[in-house]
C-alpha cells in the first residue's frame, strides 16, 4: 500500500511539474542557443569554426521559437528518448566546441571553459522532474553521477586537446564545475517547491471533500430525515423536498462560482431554476460553453437573482431573459411584463439595482433601464470578457 501511495505521489507531482514547465521549455534552448552565439563572437575560433559554432546557436534558437510559438511540446514535455537526446547533446556539443578552439585557447581563462554554461538548462530540467528520463534518476546517487559525468568531461577534455591539466585550465574547469552544480541544485529546490504545490493541492481537495461530506451530513441526511418524519403528510413533505432542493441549487452555485473558470450556462440555469414555478420564463439564454473569470460570474449570478426577485415582487407575470456575445462584452437582458419602475431607483444608493449598476461599472460594464411597451422594463448589463474568453 505505501509503495502504490509512493507511485501514485510521483505521478502527480509529475503532472505538476509539467503544468508548470511545459510552457517555459523554450527557454532552456533560448539559454542554450545565447550560451553558443555568444562563445562563436567572444572566444578565439577560426573563421570556419566560428560559423559552426553560430550556426548551433542559431539551430538552438530557431528551435526555441519554434516551441514558443507553435507551442510543440519540447523534451522536458515529451520525455524518453527525447530526453535522452538533448541529454546527449550536454556531453556532444562542448566536446564539439573544445575541437573548434583555436590551438592552444580551450580553457585558456579561469572563468570558464568555452561554452561551460551550455549543459545547465539540461541538468536543471533532469533535476526538476528525474522521472521523465528514468526511474533510476529519482535517486540522488544517479542524479550527481550524471553531474560528476559531465564535470569531468571538461577535465578529460582538457587533457586531451591541451596534453596536461595546468593550474589555469584547472581553475577554468573548476569553474565550469560550480556552474553544473548550481544549475542542478536549482533544479532540485525548483523540484522540491512542486512538492510543497502538490502537497497544498491535497489538503485543499481533503477540506473540499470534509466539507462536502458535512454538507451531506448536516443538510442532505438532515432534508431526508426531515422528510420521512412528515409522512405520510404529503404537502408537507413536498415542502421539505422542495427546501432540500434548494439548498442543494444553493450549494451548487457556490462550487461554480468558486471556480477558476465560471461556466455561464450553468449558472444562468441554476439561478432561473429556483425561479420556475414562481414566475413564467418565457425565454432563457442559450449561451453554449462560455466560461468567463470569477469575478464576472459572481456579477451574472447576482444580476440574475436580483433581477428576476424584482420581477416577481412587483407583481410582473412573466420575464424574457437573453444572453448574447458582442465583440468583448457578456450582454445580458432580463425583460418582464411588470408595472415598472422609475429611472431615479437607479440612482437611489439603497436599491440592490444601484449597487448592482455600480458592481458593473467596476468591472468596466454597465447596466442601464430601457422602457417595454406597453407596460414593463427592460434591464440591460454588460460585462467585459476579454480577461475571461470563452475556453
Amino acid at each position: 500500500m505505501a509503495r502504490t501511495q509512493t507511485r501514485a505521489g510521483e505521478e502527480a507531482q509529475l503532472r505538476i511539474t509539467r503544468q508548470l514547465v511545459e510552457p517555459l521549455e523554450w527557454a532552456g534552448f533560448a539559454y542554450q542557443g545565447a550560451v553558443l552565439v555568444q562563445t562563436s563572437l567572444v572566444d578565439p575560433f577560426s573563421r570556419d569554426a566560428q560559423v559552426i559554432v553560430l550556426a548551433l546557436g542559431l539551430a538552438h534558437l530557431a528551435l526555441a521559437l519554434a516551441v514558443l510559438v507553435w507551442r510543440t511540446k519540447g523534451p522536458f514535455a515529451r520525455g524518453g528518448p527525447s530526453m535522452v537526446i538533448w541529454l546527449a547533446a550536454a556531453f556532444v556539443i562542448p566536446v564539439i566546441v573544445a575541437l573548434l578552439a583555436a590551438p592552444g585557447t580551450y580553457a585558456s581563462s579561469t572563468s570558464c571553459v568555452q561554452a561551460c554554461t551550455y549543459p545547465s538548462a539540461p541538468l536543471f530540467f533532469v533535476a526538476l522532474c528525474p522521472w521523465i528520463v528514468a526511474r533510476a534518476l529519482a535517486r540522488p546517487v544517479v542524479g550527481m553521477g550524471l553531474v560528476a559525468a559531465v564535470c569531468l568531461e571538461w577535465f578529460l577534455l582538457i587533457y586531451l586537446i591541451n596534453g596536461a591539466v595546468t593550474r589555469t585550465s584547472g581553475l577554468s574547469a573548476l569553474s565550469s564545475v560550480i556552474w553544473a552544480v548550481v544549475a542542478y541544485g536549482l533544479g532540485k529546490g525548483a523540484a522540491r517547491l512542486t512538492g510543497v504545490v502538490r502537497r497544498s493541492q491535497i489538503q485543499v481537495e481533503q477540506q473540499k471533500n470534509e466539507e462536502f461530506f458535512d454538507f451531506l451530513h448536516s443538510h442532505i441526511k438532515a432534508g431526508l430525515a426531515a422528510v420521512k418524519l412528515e409522512q405520510p403528510d404529503v404537502p408537507a413533505m413536498l415542502e421539505k423536498v422542495s427546501e432540500l432542493e434548494q439548498t442543494v441549487s444553493e450549494q451548487r452555485l457556490a462550487q461554480l462560482l468558486s471556480m477558476d473558470r465560471v461556466p455561464v450556462a450553468m449558472v444562468c440555469s441554476e439561478r432561473i431554476r429556483a425561479f420556475t414555478g414562481v414566475i413564467r420564463i418565457a425565454e432563457s439564454p442559450r449561451i453554449g460553453a462560455r466560461t468567463v473569470v470569477g469575478p464576472v460570474g459572481k456579477l451574472i449570478d447576482r444580476a440574475l437573482g436580483d433581477l428576476l426577485k424584482n420581477a416577481v415582487v412587483h407583481g410582473a407575470a412573466t420575464v424574457w431573459v437573453r444572453m448574447t456575445q458582442q465583440e468583448d462584452n457578456l450582454v445580458l437582458e432580463i425583460a418582464d411584463d411588470g408595472p415598472g419602475f422609475d429611472d431615479a431607483v437607479m440612482d437611489n444608493d439603497g436599491t440592490s439595482l444601484h449597487r448592482l449598476r455600480a458592481r458593473a461599472r467596476e468591472l468596466g460594464g454597465d447596466l442601464i433601464r430601457l422602457p417595454r411597451s406597453p407596460h414593463g422594463s427592460k434591464l440591460i448589463m454588460t460585462v467585459p470578457t476579454r480577461e475571461g474568453a470563452s475556453d
